[in-house]
């Protein structure tokens, strides 16, 4: 798959900038997310297990066509119950367990989340999902499905 000019628009810079971003442990995501507040970017999700890294869930959020969507209303998808296109529905249509269960799991864990904030007004919704892509491309995470 031929990704739109990574080059030109610095993919390689964002996405060295997303994985040496600090993680956010899943259960303390409520209270870190509300700084993304009207922001569109690029997560990801990740665990550590015995010294060994996995990528779990890469997604893009972005403002939308009202303005008001962005990476903070995204990320809260992954934490409530009722969510099923996010990283605990996508455990739990795998393992068979309800979303509730998936979410103790996450929050039990260690499950990490890393997040780039990209500019709107120099990455569209194309660049975004071009961006994601690559991302999900470089890291194989389990649990998104392209």
């Amino acid at each position: 798959m031929k990704f739109l000019s990574v080059n030109e628009h610095g993919f390689d810079d964002k996405f060295k900038e997303l994985i040496e971003a600090n993680g956010v442990l899943y259960s303390d995501l409520t209270s870190e997310m509300i700084n993304l507040k009207n922001n569109a970017g690029v997560y990801h999700f990740f665990s550590i297990s015995d010294k060994r890294i996995a990528s779990l869930y890469v997604g893009k959020a972005s403002k939308g066509n009202k303005g008001n969507w962005g990476l903070y209303e995204r990320l809260r998808q992954h934490t409530h119950v009722s969510q099923t296109d996010t990283l605990p529905g996508a455990i739990s249509r795998q393992f068979g367990c309800t979303n509730e269960e998936a979410m103790l799991f996450l929050s039990k864990g260690k499950v990490y989340l890393q997040v780039v904030i990209l500019n709107e007004n120099k990455y569209s919704n194309e660049l975004l999902l071009a961006f994601e892509k690559y991302c999900i491309e470089r890291l194989s995470p389990v649990y998104t499905v392209m």
